[in-house]
């Protein structure tokens, strides 16, 4: 009994909370994928297309108009997909390019506004360009290039290092200390331990609830005066 509260549990212990900070840094590193490959679509098909072709669709036509074609063809490519992205007020505005260049050429426009939404689309592209490529040095070339950047690099490694051990190590002693509660039969402290355990569960929970309820009434009030109410109209009259 003495060995096995003096080494077995230990490693145990251990070996578990090394596994479950595996599983949590694999599903954080997992989500930070997903993160970058939609940050990386929104750039690269949204908004830097948005930005380019919002200000081509403003060029005057050059002969048969080809060129303005072009230009609203692939701003509604663009939109197409994405219009969920923009404000309501900046899509305004670009329809109204839109408009301009199709079937209302001699709409007005109010180039101060035409600018501000532009401007909001280069917002949006530096920051998922920060996000993507200045967030982390190792995209930029001179900073490779340079003496410095290579002890850098080896600081950045050991603080990465020193976040997996010390997530090991909280871990760990949490377990353990579970472990303690359990085997030395402390009531109170198992009941507080299993309520810590229970908590993040129980508010997952309640999310899940509350957004099965939201669903359900939106249902409810989609149907309040669609085909399903219409049918339970028609059964009332005929009975």
């Amino acid at each position: 009994m003495e060995i096995l509260k003096v080494l077995v549990a230990p490693i145990l212990v251990a070996l578990v909370s090394w596994l479950v900070k595996d599983y949590m840094f694999a599903q954080q590193k997992a989500k930070q994928d997903l993160l970058r490959n939609e940050w990386l679509r929104r750039l690269t098909t949204f908004w830097s297309p948005l930005f380019l072709w919002s200000g081509m669709v403003l060029f005057p036509k050059h002969g048969d108009g080809h060129n303005i074609e072009k230009a609203v063809s692939e701003l509604t490519t663009a939109l197409a997909g994405n219009a969920h992205l923009l404000p309501i007020k900046h899509y305004y505005v670009i329809m109204s390019l839109i408009e301009k260049a199709t079937v209302l050429p001699e709409k007005d426009l109010d180039l101060s506004v035409v600018n501000d939404t532009r401007a909001y689309v280069y917002r949006q592209i530096e920051i998922l360009n920060y996000l993507l490529y200045k967030r982390d040095n190792s995209f930029d070339p001179l900073t490779n290039a340079e003496f410095i950047g290579s002890p850098l690099a080896l600081v950045r490694a050991a603080a990465n290092t020193t976040l997996h051990l010390l997530t090991w190590g909280l871990l760990a002693g949490f377990l353990y200390l579970g472990y303690f509660f359990l085997s030395e039969g402390n009531l109170f402290g198992s009941i507080l331990y299993s309520f810590i355990l229970i908590l993040p569960l129980w508010a997952d929970a309640e999310k899940r609830i509350e957004m099965r309820r939201e669903t359900v009434n939106h249902r409810a009030g989609r149907n309040k005066y669609g085909l399903l109410a219409m049918l339970r109209w028609g059964k009332k009259k005929l009975a």
